[in-house]
């Protein structure tokens, strides 16, 4: 097939150049054609002009971000107007940005990483179709030498914005009744952390949403003020599950070695723990070093249903990481293999930590025959195949010879 992949440069450390490199050589290995279209002012001209080449049967974007592009037709998209089904992959919750979440027509497919983030797309959208949940294999390659693991230490490479301050950020932003929610909801998430993290934040939101909120949110169609009201609370407390996993790590491990990579850490840098080191991120495809520690990474999961890029790239490099989430729990490939998550339960992230110090190499052990298994479980052409299985459903993709 010919396909295209439209890449957004201009995101935080340009994450999407990387991802669209590596998930143009998994189609290519599946023998299929791909080009990577830039996303900027000439991109409708661009996809015209391949298209008209030789028809395009299938595109690709991430977060939704293209899925959006006119086409100078009568307000039509540029998929709608020459008929190339675009698959938007997700690997965020529909509260960030949610216009590009919307189905436009039966073009666009919306495809997400973990369940909670599909049930709230359809839940929170009109759509003549669902979106659907797909597990994401592993598209990273793997390294072509072998990693000489040195540093007696882990890397945390997390951005963070520190709960003090977002909560307090609400009482200047918000009235009385919507703070005191907000405080309410982000403490429950919190709990369900520390009480093993087998609940999605998503679920714990709307478990205690404000009783008439969720009498609203039931009728069908749903508002729009309805939704965009819930999607605001969503954004706020987001924030909160992957922060309060994030910093639990260096407030759980003070005397445990630790290199912190990103912004936000002024709390804990100001505490001058010499165990705890703090540098600034480079661009995402040049970010190998953070992968060579002898004790390897953490990772902080946006939800307790899914993992995460940094982890797929760990496993790639052989690295041993520890991650905030209870992904495919009580399944085989979590139950053999818990000692590679965490959560806030007492204990229970120091006795992770004990055993990766006491044998790193066999804790980088474990990480590799988690990989194997992952990718047994989520092939990239199973992948694929769902993908183009869901469009010909809908009869927006053209037969193949």
């Amino acid at each position: 097939m010919r396909m295209l992949i439209i890449n957004w440069t201009e995101g935080e450390n340009d994450p999407f150049s990387y991802f669209s490199a590596q998930f143009r050589r998994e189609l290519e290995v599946l023998g299929h054609e791909v080009h990577i279209v830039r996303l900027d002012g000439r991109t409708a001209a661009s996809i015209a002009t391949l298209h008209r080449e030789a028809p395009v049967d299938l595109a690709f974007c991430w977060q939704g971000l293209g899925s959006r592009i006119g086409s100078g037709e009568g307000g039509t998209t540029i998929w709608e107007h020459l008929r190339i089904p675009v698959a938007c992959l997700h690997a965020d919750h529909p509260c960030y940005m949610p216009a590009h979440h919307e189905q436009t027509s039966d073009f666009h497919l919306h495809v997400y990483s973990a369940p909670a983030f599909v049930a709230d797309a359809n839940r929170l959208f009109p759509r003549d179709w669902p979106a659907i949940y797909l597990d994401f294999p592993n598209i990273f390659a793997r390294r072509d030498e072998p990693v000489n693991f040195t540093g007696d230490f882990f890397v945390l490479p997390k951005n963070l914005t520190d709960i003090d301050l977002l909560r307090a950020s609400w009482t200047q932003r918000y009235d009385p009744t919507t703070v005191r929610t907000l405080l309410d909801l982000s403490a429950h998430i919190v709990e369900a952390f520390c009480r093993g993290n087998r609940t999605s934040h998503q679920e714990v939101i709307w478990r205690y949403l404000p009783a008439s909120l969720l009498a609203a949110a039931t009728e069908d169609p749903i508002n729009p003020l309805v939704a965009d009201l819930i999607f605001c609370y969503m954004r706020e407390l987001d924030r909160v599950h992957r922060n309060v996993a994030a910093a639990f790590v260096l407030e759980t491990l003070p005397d445990t070695p630790i290199q912190i990579i990103g912004r936000g850490w002024e709390r804990f840098r100001e505490q001058r723990n010499p165990r705890h080191q703090f540098f600034a991120f480079e661009q995402v495809a040049h970010g190998a070093a953070q992968f060579g520690s002898n004790f390897g990474i953490f990772d902080i999961a946006p939800s307790c249903e899914s993992l995460h890029d940094r982890c797929s790239r760990a496993m790639r490099s052989g690295t041993g990481f520890l991650i905030s989430s209870s992904w495919k729990a009580g399944s085989a490939i979590h139950e053999d293999f818990q000692d590679l998550f965490f959560d806030g339960t007492p204990g229970r992230l120091e006795s992770r930590v004990a055993a990766v110090r006491s044998d790193p190499e066999r804790h980088r052990s474990r990480v590799r025959a988690f990989s194997a298994m992952y990718d047994a479980l989520i092939p990239f052409g199973a992948f694929l195949e769902g993908v183009v299985a869901e469009m010909r459903r809908r009869g927006s993709m053209r037969a193949q010879d």
